[in-house]
């Protein structure tokens, strides 16, 4: 963390030259697929989260008119990557997908509260791994990777209100690199 000015900047060099923040989100087709957004993962790093979100995303909706925004005013996706070890799973009891396992969290900077919640499970559900459906162990040396673009506007219910957000994704002791995105509404 860089404190600058008396604010606290987060940034996690490492990825400065690898997130494409920019890119277009609205290329997002399918919650659980690779895409031009997707943050990279190195081969040989393991037990790790990767995100990618927009620097800004616009809500279109009038404050005064809605309590909160949801899908229908607001497209926030966030882009995620990540790739554990098989032997994660049992050492903090996950019986599915980590993606599903995983806490997103987003934190107000102007206002100082915070929101979490965890994949939506509507419709578009991905299978069970197949060592759940057939009780067969695998080697807690394999290395699992999954790829996780959720609507955040699906995952919290936040305000209709423009400020920053510091965003990032947990897996028990496993936390993903923080990203700053500012919400805004939209004008026309």
């Amino acid at each position: 963390m860089i404190q600058e000015n008396n604010q606290m900047t987060v940034r996690d060099v490492s990825l400065d030259n690898k997130l494409d923040r920019n890119c277009d989100f609205n290329l997002v087709e399918h919650k659980f697929m690779t895409n031009p957004c997707t943050p990279p993962i190195g081969e040989d790093e393991i037990n790790v989260i990767r995100i990618n979100a927009p620097e800004i995303v616009y809500f279109d909706a009038d404050p005064s008119t809605i309590e909160y925004l949801d899908e229908r005013n607001l497209t926030f996706y966030l882009c995620g990557n990540c790739a554990f070890s098989a032997g994660i799973k049992t050492t903090l009891g996950i019986e599915d997908h980590f993606t599903y396992a995983m806490i997103y969290t987003a934190s107000d900077i102007n206002r100082s509260i915070s929101y979490s919640g965890q994949f939506p499970i509507r419709g578009s559900r991905m299978p069970k791994p197949a060592e759940l459906k057939s009780n067969v162990s695998l080697p807690s040396d394999l290395i699992i990777g999954e790829r996780f673009n959720p609507n955040l506007a699906e995952v919290f219910q936040l305000p209709p209100v423009e400020t920053e957000y510091f965003i990032h994704v947990s897996l028990g002791p496993y936390k993903s690199n923080i990203l700053k995105v500012a919400v805004k509404q939209k004008i026309e």
